[in-house]
């Protein structure tokens, strides 16, 4: 047990420090280096348990007989606390005998001693814990200023930051812990009141905020559990190290093995530790008692008689106290039992028969105990009586500041949550005009409504320092960055942790008509799977392709990527990214030293593919225009927009008729579909709109006019066959673009498209029936195929001067017409798949000819040319490895492959990064492409005036959800207080 008059150290106060020398190893250092010497020159001694003796540097050998040489102790001066005299608990009778007061009135008059000096101190130390307030005024300084340089005194504490934790400060911060839970049990009953007085309680609104609340409890009770064991083991360490330091010959802290107490060391070790006082199960029973006697110690006297002490050792009691001051005035006639021998007749401790007090009584109210009690407080009193004065103020000043520290980081971790919400959903910050109006204010503000602890830190900021809020924003654009700083070194760091990588770049106008590059990073994670981060999102400045690739390998050497770990470059088609000899790809090669294998994109070379084989006929150009059209007609006007509405939601599957994309070809897929599945619906609305009298005539020409393209033969059949074809080009593209695709299985499905679109190429009977489908379709609206057919596309007989015989022209049938135009786009669809599927597969032969299952180790130094300078591999370790690989997996397909490779990496480990390699590879940029749908919401119209470098952060967070939501909160606002000298301290 510690004294309770054990003053807390001031860490403010400059510390003495002392020369001690280990007795081990012969080093002398300050006292306050102690524990981290023993870490790092006798862990071995401290994992034993042993002693580590130390003494005082040019001290002799036996401390006590120097002691003895020492000058008595002064008288303690009156001016502070007066000396405690007990001349009143004793009233003489006749003959100068002394009549017995019972216990009771020694304890009240040392409690209300203790009390009064407590109450002196309370009063001595509001002055001393003033702390002094600097010249500036709070209104004249801005908010976001923090100053960043440092005084003299702060470099101090910093200095001193790295000392050893004492018990003293830890217990502060659990009583501030404690303090907060008392706090939440106080909302408890709040919201536990609230519900039974309302009338019609919101069950959904109380169980959230209860739930909320009490996770908030268990998370605080968990904190102060942790830091009561990490107290606890201070305060043993504490014990030990006291133990150690001042004594030759340790003294017990078992009465029974203690021995007399003759110098003032061994009665402050004493009394730090506190009386011995075991509470046992069962105490030992003592065989000497009487039969039906009360015959064994009772722990339940501890409370009786704080002073009181129990041996284990010789099962008996003792006086803590007495043993102290064994030679103290009036001890002539002191009973030695309760010093030396101990007490054991536990029969005779409460009671020696009626009305006579049992043992316990007698001493605790003897002249000699009073005189030992009035030597022990003269002992604190001389010894330490300021730090008895102090000790109150300053426990309570600790604890404050360790709640204020809490409070403080729990405000900060709070906005630091707000600030990573916003971002990562990509909503602004602040208003129009008034900054008061955004969305961060106000969400603060909201959340001030419901957290009380927000809610005081809104309210009274005129408390705080410089009555600071950390809502501005400069607070705001300092909280992003942090966020940004702790989101990029994760991915930093998983980027070199995987070794190799690739990357991926793009570039697209913002809405403040400004070139923004995307620079996109590949690689391959611990567990075996390919991911797709953003880098950064940087002004572009020069759309050369020299200068896009310095802007790509300054972006890399900015985060500390090793461009000797690069593989592969993957960008779009322009010719700034994938020029041969001007290109960025040439350019970024030409920087780094080594050729890196470009990769061009798949998504966009498929959806070049669909523009031009769309290009190639005049009856899809015609269906697209008339499909725009449409488009345009009835979303100019909301009056034709609502009946169109109206019947397209009553039929079932339908879809709203939608823009054509004038980039992203593969997405014109679901425009066709829209019209198709509410053909008739639209054309209904039309015939509605060109027969009402009510609109006017240049509407309802154009109505007529798009009705009778819609019901033409020509849009009919077009229709219907390109439906098809689109959506699986489609159907490509969408899988293309999935992250986890690799080269390999990338080309596999190119080479199905291509095949499904060959056999609807080479099937004829398949194009009679689509062409027959159409036509039947045309005969059910009213249509006569064959009439509209020989109407529009007659052919003209030539004059007899060309041809004498025009009869035997042939003529192309209705079905052999519409056969060769689609069998013209199918040609150049699939000559221009196969064309780019070659120029994927060029640049990553080696890969498709060895790692393509079956395995073909035989490729192994193709391979190994396409590794990074940092990894290459060994030729003929390679090609081992990958014939082990093949034998464990002859017939298996690539998923199958790559699960083998990661299960046996540790044995395979060439093998394994020959597979991670492949996997590396990228197939498309299209996470360059979701970056800039992104920018559309983080820099919209009313945001183009944000500085580069928020945002960058911004779309970061927005861009990588789930890193952003593995920040911890509580280190990184750990980190915000460590950037500069705040005006709000965190620790």
């Amino acid at each position: 047990m510690m004294d309770p008059h054990r003053p807390l150290p001031d860490k403010s106060a400059k510390r003495k420090r002392r020369k001690i020398q280990c007795e081990e190893c012969g080093e002398t250092f300050d006292d306050d280096y102690r524990v981290k010497h023993n870490q790092k020159y006798h862990l071995d001694m401290l994992k034993s348990n042993q002693l580590i003796r130390y003494k005082l540097a040019n001290a002799p050998k036996n401390p006590f007989e120097a002691a003895k040489k020492k000058p008595c102790r002064q008288k303690a001066q009156t001016s502070t606390v007066t000396s405690v005299e007990f001349v009143e608990a004793t009233e003489p009778t006749t003959e100068g005998s002394q009549k017995s007061v019972p216990v009771e009135l020694v304890q009240e008059s040392v409690a209300d001693v203790v009390h009064e000096m407590e109450s002196e101190a309370s009063t001595s130390t509001q002055m001393a814990t003033t702390v002094p307030q600097p010249d500036t005024t709070p209104s004249s300084l801005p908010e976001a200023g923090d100053r960043s340089e440092r005084s003299s005194t702060e470099l101090t504490e910093s200095e001193h930051s790295d000392e050893d934790p004492s018990p003293s400060d830890g217990w502060a911060e659990c009583v501030a812990g404690l303090s907060r839970i008392a706090q939440l049990t106080d909302e408890c009953k709040r919201i536990l009141n609230d519900v039974k007085q309302a009338d019609i309680p919101n069950v959904e609104f109380w169980m959230i905020e209860a739930r909320e609340t009490v996770s908030c409890i268990q998370e605080n009770c968990s904190q102060f559990l942790e830091t009561t064991d990490d107290v606890l083991q201070l305060v043993e360490a504490d014990k030990r190290q006291v133990h150690q330091g001042g004594m030759e010959t340790p003294i017990e802290h078992d009465p029974g093995l203690r021995g007399q107490v003759t110098e003032d060391n061994q009665r402050d070790y004493l009394i730090q530790l506190g009386p011995c006082q075991p509470k046992l199960h069962c105490f030992p029973t003592n065989q000497q008692t009487p039969h039906g006697k009360h015959n064994r110690f009772s722990s339940k006297w501890f409370t009786e008689y704080p002073h009181l002490e129990y041996s284990i050792t010789k099962d008996a009691a003792f006086c803590f106290v007495c043993c102290l001051f064994k030679k103290s005035i009036s001890k002539e006639k002191a009973d030695p039992a309760w010093v030396d021998l101990g007490v054991r007749s536990w029969h005779k401790m409460k009671s020696l028969g009626k009305d006579i007090h049992g043992r316990l009584a007698k001493h605790f109210a003897s002249e000699c105990h009073r005189a030992s009690l009035s030597a022990y407080c003269s002992y604190l009193n001389k010894n330490r009586h300021i730090d008895v004065q102090l000790d109150k103020a300053t426990r309570n000043a600790r604890i404050q500041e360790a709640e204020d520290l809490a409070y403080n980081r729990e405000i900060i971790s709070m906005l630091l949550d707000v600030s990573r919400t916003l971002a990562r959903q990509s909503f602004p910050f602040r208003g129009s005009g008034d900054d008061k109006d955004g969305n961060y204010h106000q969400i603060v503000q909201l959340l001030g409504r419901h957290v009380p602890i927000l809610s005081r830190w809104l309210s009274d900021k005129r408390m705080n320092p410089y009555r600071v809020t950390y809502l501005s924003p400069q607070s705001q654009n300092e909280l992003i960055s942090l966020l940004e700083a702790e989101l990029r070194q994760r991915v930093v760091d998983e980027v070199n942790a995987a070794g190799m990588f690739a990357i991926m770049a793009d570039t697209t106008p913002d809405e403040s008509h400004t070139d923004q590059l995307s620079v996109v990073v590949r690689y391959v994670t611990e567990s075996g799977k390919p991911v797709e981060r953003l880098l950064a999102v940087n002004r572009s400045l020069d759309k050369t392709g020299k200068g896009q690739a310095g802007e790509i390998v300054s972006a890399m050497d900015k985060l500390g990527l090793n461009t000797a770990e690069l593989c592969y470059q993957s960008y779009d088609f322009a010719a700034a990214m994938s020029g041969k000899f001007n290109g960025a790809q040439k350019e970024l090669s030409d920087i780094v030293g080594r050729k890196i294998p470009y990769i061009p994109c798949q998504a966009h070379r498929c959806n070049t593919v669909i523009e031009h084989s769309c290009n190639s006929s005049t009856l899809v150009c015609a269906m697209f225009d008339i499909i725009q059209e449409l488009y345009v007609f009835f979303t100019s006007s909301t009056k034709r927009f609502q009946p169109l509405k109206e019947q397209v939601q009553s039929v079932e599957k339908s879809l709203m008729l939608r823009n054509l994309s004038k980039t992203r070809w593969s997405a014109r897929a679901e425009s066709i579909q829209a019209v198709w599945t509410s053909f008739e619906a639209i054309v209904g609305v039309l015939d509605h709109i060109a027969g009402n009298p009510g609109i006017d005539k240049m509407t309802q020409t154009k109505a007529s006019g798009l009705k009778k393209k819609m019901l033409d033969l020509d849009f009919l059949a077009t229709i219907m066959f390109m439906k098809n074809i689109m959506y699986k080009s489609k159907h490509l593209v969408e899988k293309l673009q999935e992250v986890d695709l690799n080269v390999l299985d990338a080309a596999v499905l190119v080479e199905a498209t291509m095949k499904v679109l060959g056999q609807i190429r080479e099937n004829d009977q398949t194009m009679a029936d689509v062409i027959e489908a159409s036509c039947q379709f045309a005969r059910q609206l009213g249509i006569d195929p064959e009439q509209q057919f020989s109407c529009h596309h007659r052919q003209p007989r030539l004059p007899r001067r060309l041809d004498d015989r025009p009869d035997t022209d042939v003529r192309l049938t209705l079905h052999a017409f519409y056969g060769q135009q689609f069998k013209e786009v199918l040609d150049v669809h699939i000559s221009r798949m196969r064309e780019h599927l070659v120029q994927f597969q060029d640049p990553l032969k080696p890969l498709f000819s060895c790692l393509q299952p079956p395995i073909d180790a035989s490729e192994a130094p193709s391979i190994a040319s396409l590794f990074p300078p940092a990894h290459k591999p060994d030729q003929s370790a390679l090609m081992a490895e990958l014939q082990v690989l093949a034998e464990l997996c002859p017939q298996d397909d690539l998923s199958e492959v790559i699960a083998k490779s990661e299960a046996n990496k540790a044995a395979l480990g060439l093998a394994n990064r020959a597979m991670r390699l492949m996997l590396t590879a990228p197939v498309t940029v299209a996470s360059n492409e979701r970056t800039f749908s992104r920018l559309k919401f983080v820099k919209n119209v009313l945001r183009t005036s944000m500085t580069d470098t928020r945002l960058c952060g911004l779309m970061l967070l927005a861009c990588e959800k789930d890193l952003a939501d593995q920040i911890d909160i509580g280190e990184l606002a750990k980190k915000w207080s460590l950037l500069k000298k705040r005006r709000v301290r965190l620790q």
